[in-house]
């Protein structure tokens, strides 16, 4: 607010309260309480005037929004319950499309019923229903998804880290 605009209100405000007081005191209010309300009507007229008399530049700038602090890893931690032991939707989309790219680098998509031999012999039987359980068809798709305890997880990177082995193997 500038020098000119708070001088201009002052008076402004004065002059209301004193016109307040002479009025209530016409009316018969006792003089304490005219004189109380005068000053009541100058306080509220500054304080309105302060507040709609600011220009833009007077306020401060807006708060920039606060950014999201973390990682994936610290939304995949969030995403475990370590008292039941199971890991949350997060956590197994995650590993499944990490099987399903280390299966695609092989040629294999466990969807596709002409693949699904190469798959076998990729995999083995257990690595083969551990994968059919995390990425489809299975019957126990769905609950896995929601309720994949740290073995089923354990056990599907396992597979993973066979895939990893068999690429470098091919590679040599």
């Amino acid at each position: 607010m500038t020098a000119r605009r708070g001088s201009a209100l002052l008076p402004m405000a004065a002059v209301l309260g004193l016109l307040l007081t002479a009025l209530l005191s016409v009316v018969g209010v006792s003089p304490p309480f005219a004189i109380a309300w005068g000053i009541l009507l100058a306080v509220v007229v500054i304080g309105i005037g302060i507040g709609v008399r600011r220009s833009p530049s007077d306020r401060p700038p807006p708060m920039p929004p606060r950014r999201m602090r973390g990682s994936e890893v610290d939304r995949l931690a969030w995403s475990f319950t370590t008292s039941t032991d199971t890991a949350g939707p997060a956590v197994t989309l995650r590993v499944r499309e990490l099987l399903r790219r280390r299966m695609a680098r092989h040629g294999v998509d466990l969807g596709d019923a002409q693949t699904r031999a190469d798959a076998q012999a990729l995999l083995g039987p257990e690595g083969m229903a551990t994968a059919q359980a995390l990425v489809g068809g299975h019957a126990l798709e769905l609950a896995f998804a929601r309720a994949a305890t740290r073995e089923h997880l354990d056990r599907a990177l396992d597979v993973i880290d066979r895939l990893d082995n068999a690429a470098e193997e091919e590679d040599r």
